[in-house]
């Protein structure tokens, strides 16, 4: 076995007080780091090791240890790699702690089969999961949730939207990459001398190749769960911190997967729905309003989130000053918060609650169903409605038309015609703020549609903003709202941004109030911004309790119209799915049997999200994915969604259709 390992030390005095000195440093900085002096002392021996001495391995080393140097090398790779995510090891439990490395131990393995250089294997995998490492821990820092399978579809997306961020990691995640370098450095000097491919070193190749899809296979359909313990909550790094990054990858991957409800079946569809379907239609208008539907990127009144739980943020001017201002006890102003099942980003799927009336509480976890399940078959929205009662339907997104594959979606969906980034050549600088099309400018965009319309034809428009997109550290922006005793520049920008999209509603609203044609206006935020320090700073949320965490997610929305208008459904608290039903009533224009449902579901169910729902006595109900003991009026949601989406060979066409589409 001597034989095997060679190792020189390096006698030099001279070098040897050079490699103590340069540990030294190493430790400190990895220690202020890390805040752990025990990693950094190991850090500390890997390093000293590295520099002082120099190891051969020997080619006729058996292809077992060899193995097991491997393995051992992914236990630490995969170490590292957490503590990069910021998640570490601890709470992950030991079966998913080794199926994680097993996985690690099964990337090593291809690599030494592919390439036969088990040194080059290895510094390849450190480098390939400090990489995932750095990019997980910025998702999850930006949107509040992590890398999922879903994100696979949506890399165009992100990346157009990436450049946007100024990203810093933070102390641990610098020490796991300074460490992880280190480690390079010492598999680097390690010589091993080259040997000929065997039979055995491959069939202990493809062993750990096989190990690793075995893993990959157990995790994704989930045999032996309840004895292995998976974690289903994304949110932050609480995947990683409890599964695992890769083991909460596949889990994701498996979640994504549409499941039947319990008992699903079609006849009990059609059984409920009956008599909903045979109540009295809406009242519908012969002189139907204009409709136009604002979902503004990021908007959220999070200063009245933080005086809600006891801690007011002080700034320079009102942020919200003609928002806050509507008196909502007016005949034709409807204003309340909304449940939304996005944080910090995934504007789509926000969007598609909206315009669909389904929930993504009975969607897979963080599936963005623009991404996977929306084709020619299932895309029914509110844009139907509004079709069927003769409107022009244009829809607006002053942002590039294959973000969320919006191009696509909307032409599924039925719009007329849609406008993206192209549409505003002729912007100029004023027209932009913080280097997107601005509010302001795409409401001047709406104007001109609705003074070019046919004057005998309605309009219908459906616009998503982009200005306020985050993240919140542009470069030389002046911001117009301040917290006071509080040096944030990411708030100020975004308060700055509120600010100023508040000032763009006054005026589009103002110009509305002024048209002799019967208007329509609801305005509603997506998802609040992704700023730790908000979290931390003003609102005092427990994580253990689900109703306070529910405060990441709300945002208001409102109605107004240049006429009096009644829903007898309208709360203040509602959610996004619910709000195109009312906005039918409304209006009121035909409702399609499924709108009908909807609304005797919201006569039942105040608000529902991604996480979980409010009964009329404002208790919050956590709930999960194809949760199996939900009500009555639930499980009938779940699978009228199912029937909606999923269901190719019994779909029941007349329940989503106008009689002249079948």
């Amino acid at each position: 076995m001597k034989n095997w390992i060679a190792i020189k030390p390096d006698n030099k005095l001279l070098h040897i007080l050079l490699y103590i000195f340069a540990t030294a440093v190493v430790v400190l900085m990895t220690g202020l780091l890390l805040e752990d002096w025990k990693i950094s002392a190991l850090c500390g021996i890997i390093l000293i090791v590295t520099l002082e001495f120099r190891i051969t391995i020997n080619k006729d080393m058996p292809a077992m240890l060899l193995n097991l140097f491997s393995f051992v090398a992914s236990a630490v790779i995969f170490y590292l790699m957490q503590l990069t995510i910021n998640s570490g090891v601890s709470n992950i439990g030991i079966i998913k702690l080794i199926l994680n490395i097993l996985i690690v131990f099964g990337i090593i393995s291809l690599l030494w089969l592919i390439t036969s250089r088990l040194k080059a294997s290895i510094i390849a995998t450190i480098v390939i999961t400090q990489i995932i490492g750095v990019a997980n821990n910025i998702v999850s820092t930006a949107r509040g949730m992590e890398i999922q399978y879903s994100d696979l579809k949506s890399i165009g997306t992100a990346a157009e939207v990436a450049d946007r961020y100024s990203f810093s990691l933070n102390g641990v995640t610098s020490g796991s990459l300074l460490i992880s370098a280190i480690l390079i450095a010492f598999i680097s000097l390690i010589k091993f001398q080259k040997s000929d491919r065997t039979v055995k070193k491959a069939v202990f190749s493809l062993g750990g190749i096989l190990v690793a899809v075995t893993c990959v296979i157990l995790v994704y359909t989930r045999i032996g769960a309840p004895h292995i313990g998976y974690v289903t909550t994304y949110w932050d790094f609480s995947g990683s911190l409890y599964n695992g990054f890769f083991v909460n990858f596949i889990n994701s991957a498996s979640a994504s997967q549409p499941k039947t409800p319990e008992g699903y079946n079609v006849s009990f569809i059609r059984d409920q729905t009956e008599a909903i379907i045979s109540s009295d239609e809406n009242i519908e208008n012969s002189d139907y309003p204009n409709v136009i539907v604002i979902m503004n990127e990021s908007f959220s009144d999070i200063h009245n989130l933080s005086s809600y739980f006891g801690k007011e943020m002080e700034t320079n001017v009102d942020i919200m000053p003609f928002f806050d201002s509507l008196d909502d006890s007016s005949p034709n102003i409807f204003k309340g918060h909304s449940l939304t099942s996005a944080y910090g980003g995934n504007t789509a799927s926000a969007e598609y609650e909206f315009l669909s009336g389904l929930s993504l509480q009975f969607f897979p976890r963080n599936s963005v169903a623009y991404n996977i399940y929306i084709n020619e078959s299932n895309s029914f929205t509110v844009v139907d409605n509004f079709r069927y009662a003769g409107y022009e339907t244009v829809s607006i997104h002053p942002e590039k038309p294959t973000n969320w594959k919006r191009n696509t979606i909307y032409e599924l969906f039925g719009f007329d015609s849609s406008y993206f980034i192209d549409d505003f050549n002729d912007c100029t600088d004023d027209d932009r703020f913080r280097g997107h099309i601005s509010d302001m400018a795409v409401y001047d965009k709406i104007i001109e549609l609705y003074e070019n319309k046919d004057a005998s034809t309605p309009l219908f428009n459906f616009t998503v903003t982009m200005q306020n997109h985050g993240g919140y550290l542009t470069d030389g922006f002046e911001p117009t709202v301040t917290v006071k005793n509080k040096n944030n520049s990411e708030l100020n920008e975004y308060l700055s941004c509120v600010n100023n999209s508040d000032y763009a509603l006054k005026r589009l609203i103002e110009y509305f109030e002024k048209e002799e044609e019967k208007t329509v206006i609801l305005f509603f935020g997506d998802h609040q911004p992704a700023i730790s320090s908000v979290l931390s700073d003003y609102f005092s949320i427990d994580k253990s309790s689900p109703l306070e965490e529910e405060a990441k997610y709300v945002v208001p929305y409102l109605f107004y119209a240049n006429y009096d208008i009644e829903c007898a459904d309208a709360t203040k608290l509602t959610s996004l799915n619910f709000l195109s039903t009312w906005l039918i009533d409304i209006a009121g224009i035909p409702e399609s049997g499924y709108n009908k449902c909807i609304k005797k579901i919201n006569g039942e169910i105040l608000a529902i999200n991604a996480t979980g729902w409010f009964d009329y006595d404002y208790n919050f109900h956590q709930s999960d994915y194809n949760y199996p003991e939900l009500t009555p009026t639930l499980k009938l949601y779940s699978h009228l969604q199912y029937n909606f989406v999923f269901d190719n060979e019994e779909r029941l066409l007349p329940l989503f259709t106008f009689a002249d589409d079948n």
